[in-house]
């Protein structure tokens, strides 16, 4: 049974989804929840098929997703931004999440990082590059209440077809409050690494240190 926005708009954790303004930046908020994968059972509408589940709640089967991990420990939720990276009007050495500036473009990876977390300043604590289990989570609340990966048949083709860039906020690629999810710029994202051999990625318990998959 497929389910329209409204369903989801009172279904935990797409429920608690929420924008707020941190330290002068639109961010989003997405809610803990746990998940699990597999085959759905024979009766069921998807009989056969790999299927995402997911809880408010630890129950059998389910585990929490890593995004929210931190240290070890289980967190609330995480904030990200609702708009692409943009130059910081105040202090130009800081990445901004504001609409309707242009993002940042023609920047490497270090300098990126290092611009997410110089707001990390005057009490400021937990700025970072988004990594790939926060964005991973954010795909599969997508991916469920979509019914599809084609973003882009289901909501818009957003700025997906031009060679420039379009200010923060201005495409139709947006997704429970967060903007260019899709198209536009290239996005950087944090937790992959390789060695000379093999590809590393940041561990599950959010300890930000790095395990060698062996791939």
């Amino acid at each position: 049974m497929a389910h329209d926005k409204t369903f989801f708009d009172k279904t935990y954790p797409w429920a608690g989804i929420k924008t707020e303004t941190i330290d002068g930046q639109e961010m989003v908020y997405i809610p803990k929840f746990y998940y699990k994968t597999g085959t759905a059972p024979t009766g069921s509408q998807q009989a056969g098929k790999k299927c995402l589940w997911v809880s408010d709640r630890p129950i059998a089967g389910y585990r929490v997703h890593p995004a929210f991990m931190k240290a070890g420990a289980e967190i609330a939720g995480f904030w990200v931004g609702a708009y692409e990276c943009s130059v910081d009007a105040s202090v130009g050495s800081k990445a901004a999440s504001v609409s309707g500036k242009a993002p940042l473009v023609s920047i490497d990876f270090p300098t990126m990082q290092s611009r997410c977390a110089a707001r990390n300043v005057n009490g400021q604590t937990g700025w970072h590059l988004w990594n790939i289990y926060e964005l991973a989570a954010i795909q599969m609340l997508c991916l469920i209440e979509l019914g599809s990966p084609d973003v882009q048949a289901k909501i818009g083709s957003g700025n997906s077809n031009s060679s420039a860039a379009v200010a923060t906020g201005s495409s139709n690629a947006k997704w429970r409050g967060i903007s260019e999810l899709w198209g536009n710029v290239w996005h950087m994202v944090d937790g992959l690494k390789s060695s000379d051999t093999t590809i590393q990625i940041l561990d599950r318990l959010g300890n930000g240190t790095y395990v060698n998959t062996g791939v």
